[in-house]
């Protein structure tokens, strides 16, 4: 199947190209998880429901209908072109998951997919459709290649092919996103910005060290996590996840009582349910753990754009140690936003930068000293702000949506929030190996959430 819309070749941006290259490493492919209910349409999604919406939206998303190719005559160059031999049929497929259907047995599901992965001779997504759900509802699970889209780009996909209110059919025809192939003139500019970029960065790195020395909550310049912890370790091929929801209204309850961001009450919370985690293995809980934070380096005045990558991580120390939930509270949302100041004064983190000028460097250096590789982090995180209400695919109300991002050694866990119609659906991706319950994970931030609460509300009392 091919688009009626006329594309030329576009080179992969730096970060895009990062990604790309880390394939070699670890599996780099993400999952979007739409848990739908069909009641209203009387009859449950096919498998012909879904490809049809998705040949209707083709022309708006060129991602869809491109694959990576080497630029002839260009080392190491990659390239976005269009596939003639494009089938969708070959990028679809449903499964029924285990009764009796319920989060568990969801979970089971998608740590199967995130093992399972993406051919890179065509398009990098495939969709599968999973029946069985309890309550007669089901999930629409996009598995796309971090190449294509980070959070906050797939975060923007989502709103434009869906609805805020329910549809005779599922073709949204969504405004096309104002950015989209690059022309000769853009990658001229390209190249000017990155050689801007190349005399900047020295600053900008003096600029950020100096920063780092001065604040009060963020690791020292230089930190390296250590390693004696179930939160670091070797990758293997198996996956394991898990997914919840805790309510919105509680994190802005306590932001708003303490004069904290809702990033810096997330980081709490996961600081509180880790602390548990740590005490329940007979972990030293005092020192620290490192969370490496994305943060999306995008123009907030510039329309959303809705694929390719552009963010660096800033790191956020969980204090762990602290048994006081509004002390916990202070330090560790003090560090999240001395994080985000950070790459507000200098920019991307030097790491970033050596990726962007030299995007095949961290698989190299990966594949070269994975059995010695440190990491200035523990584990992943990320916080992406979705739709306010409920959104609708077709007539098909979306009544939970997950994403589940891909991990790298030596970092066996990544945790990601998404905001969504009130609440905020966590996603958890560990390396069984490693941590084999992804859950109580989940279970020790709502737990954590509700000591916060209560310790937020007793304070005002005081």
């Amino acid at each position: 199947m091919t688009s009626t819309m006329e594309t030329v070749a576009e080179p992969l941006s730096s970060h895009d190209a990062v990604m790309w290259h880390l394939e070699s490493v670890s599996p780099m492919h993400t999952l979007k998880v739409a848990v739908v209910d069909p009641t209203r349409r009387g009859n449950p999604l096919t498998l012909a429901d879904v490809q049809w919406a998705i040949a209707a939206n083709l022309d708006h998303y060129p991602r869809a209908r491109q694959k990576v190719m080497p630029i002839p005559g260009r080392r190491g160059g990659l390239q976005w072109v269009e596939d003639p031999a494009l089938d969708l049929a070959r990028h679809l497929d449903a499964q029924i998951v285990a009764a009796p259907g319920g989060r568990h047995e969801l979970d089971a599901a998608l740590g199967a997919l995130a093992e399972r992965r993406l051919p890179l001779d065509r398009p990098l997504w495939h969709v599968t459709l999973l029946d069985g759900l309890e309550g007669g509802r089901q999930a629409v699970v996009l598995r796309i290649h971090h190449a294509v889209t980070d959070g906050a780009g797939a975060a923007a996909a989502f709103e434009g092919f869906t609805t805020d209110e329910p549809r005779g059919d599922m073709r949204p025809v969504p405004e096309p996103p104002s950015h989209g192939f690059a022309t000769a003139a853009a990658v001229r500019e390209r190249i000017v910005a990155l050689s801007r970029e190349v005399r900047t960065t020295v600053a900008d790195s003096r600029t950020g060290k100096a920063f780092r020395a001065s604040a009060e909550h963020l690791p020292p310049p230089g930190f390296v996590a250590y390693r004696d912890t179930f939160l670091i370790g070797s990758l293997g091929a198996r996956r394991e996840c898990a997914t919840g929801s805790l309510p919105l209204a509680d994190f802005r309850a306590v932001g708003k009582a303490t004069g904290t961001t809702i990033n810096g009450v997330l980081h709490a919370v996961l600081a509180g349910a880790l602390r548990t985690e740590r005490l329940r293995r007979g972990e030293d809980p005092t020192r620290p753990l490192i969370a490496a934070f994305g943060i999306a380096l995008d123009d907030p005045d510039a329309p959303r754009r809705w694929w390719g990558n552009n963010i660096t991580p800033t790191y956020v120390a969980l204090y762990t140690g602290e048994a006081d939930p509004l002390e916990r509270l202070r330090r560790t949302a003090g560090s999240a936003h001395e994080g985000v100041e950070l790459c507000r004064v200098a920019g991307a983190n030097l790491a970033s930068r050596i990726a962007i000028h030299a995007p095949r460097f961290p698989s190299v250096f990966i594949r070269a000293f994975k059995d010695r590789i440190t990491s200035p982090a523990h584990l992943v995180t990320a916080n992406v702000r979705g739709p306010a209400a409920r959104r609708w695919l077709g007539d098909c109300e979306v009544v939970e949506f997950y994403s589940l991002v891909s991990l790298q050694p030596p970092l066996a866990v990544n945790i990601t929030t998404y905001s969504y119609a009130g609440e905020m659906r966590v996603g958890v991706m560990t390396i069984p190996d490693e941590f084999d319950d992804p859950r109580s994970v989940v279970e020790g931030m709502a737990d954590s959430l509700r000591e916060l609460v209560a310790a937020t509300a007793a304070s005002q009392a005081e």
